[in-house]
């Protein structure tokens, strides 16, 4: 039996475009063709169970907003001290979707930041007068009397106290970083300078004017105070996880993500590339060896490249006349799915609760 490798892949792609020779078309831009249909359209046109898994990740205590992690580096494991890493020019991972577990239990999820918000508002605290200016000094600490502060929530400004003092036009947030906790963390002062700091956890906070403020004036804090809980509420949006309650221990959060075909299925990290860099576990192979995790998948990627190759060269005639090949192995790539699926009941609002979302399931918080 003839395998299908890298190399007949190619060859099959020479027959049916008529590039039989290098001098035509080389081998490293077939392959270029084979990988931008094989990461990027093919994921969209066969959305397969084989490509279906978890996605996860732990929780950061008193993180609130986490990243959907696109276009990184992915770090191959090769069983010893210096692992290979790739450059990230895939995603790894091409949607996430419910249900969503943390720590086991089923938590609602949300992409709508209008409902989410109104469960959980992002209602600012306003503490006033943390400080009055003396017309001597530019830098002023104070305690803030509610703790912790969420990330990314803190804004300063002043308040005019009459029609006669010119109050400074300097204003202060903190920054914050997806996904880590930093602590203290930065002041930025009018959106570019650092200028400052504060403890999320105790309340202290210092910042600095860019020039001496007149006397008088009240120095004003907003702030999102929190109560650190196990998160039952999780909205995706915008490719970040954004949980509530904020977090108060490391717990696993746990998704049904569809990966892209790169992705091994067995560890959801390891990348496999048509150029022979590497295979499943990591290991190096040339590209005569080199294959794709389901052999039913060639055929679509032969079909796929070739009709990209020929609206490169402007011959549509061609790319149509190829067109009911393509969906002919299409659905034979997608009939292992579709067997699968045809034994369970579309899921509704109806069915078993499988299509309802419960804002506050009966669990403990803690």
């Amino acid at each position: 039996m003839t395998t299908w490798n890298l190399v007949r892949l190619r060859q099959e792609i020479r027959n049916i475009t008529g590039n039989f020779d290098v001098t035509q078309m080389t081998d490293s831009e077939i392959d270029n063709y084979i990988n931008d249909f094989y990461l990027y359209e093919f994921p969209e046109e066969l959305r397969s169970l084989r490509l279906k898994n978890y996605y996860e990740f732990v929780t950061v205590p008193n993180v609130s907003v986490y990243s959907l992690p696109q276009n990184t580096d992915i770090v191959i494991s090769t069983g010893v001290s210096n692992p290979i890493t790739l450059q990230g020019t895939n995603k790894a991972v091409y949607n996430v979707s419910p249900p969503v577990y943390v720590d086991g239990y089923q938590s609602a999820w949300y992409q709508d930041p209008d409902t989410f918000q109104r469960i959980w508002p992002d209602l600012n605290t306003v503490q006033m007068s943390v400080a009055v200016t003396d017309g001597i000094n530019s830098t002023f600490s104070f305690s803030l009397f509610a703790t912790p502060i969420l990330q990314g929530s803190l804004t300063i400004g002043c308040s005019r106290p009459n029609t006669t003092t010119t109050i400074p036009t300097d204003n202060f947030r903190d920054s914050v970083v997806p996904d880590v906790f930093t602590n203290p963390g930065n002041i930025i002062r009018n959106g570019n300078t650092i200028a400052g700091s504060v403890n999320y956890l105790t309340g202290a906070v210092s910042i600095t004017f860019s020039s001496i403020p007149a006397a008088g004036i009240s120095i004003n804090a907003h702030f999102y105070a929190y109560v650190a809980a196990r998160p039952r509420d999780i909205m995706f949006f915008n490719q970040q996880f954004t949980v509530r309650p904020v977090p108060q221990d490391a717990y696993r959060v746990k998704m049904v993500a569809q990966y892209q075909p790169t992705v091994l299925l067995d560890s959801g990290s390891e990348i496999v590339q048509f150029s022979g860099d590497s295979n499943s576990a990591g290991t190096p192979q040339t590209p005569s060896t080199e294959t794709t995790p389901f052999f039913e998948w060639w055929q679509l990627l032969v079909y796929g490249s070739s009709i990209k190759i020929y609206i490169r060269q402007g011959d549509h005639q061609e790319a149509e006349r190829y067109l009911p090949y393509y969906e002919k192995m299409k659905l034979e790539a997608q009939r292992r799915t579709l067997k699968q699926m045809s034994n369970s009941r579309i899921s509704t609002i109806y069915s078993d609760g499988q299509g309802a979302t419960v804002p506050f399931p009966p669990y403990p918080i803690y």
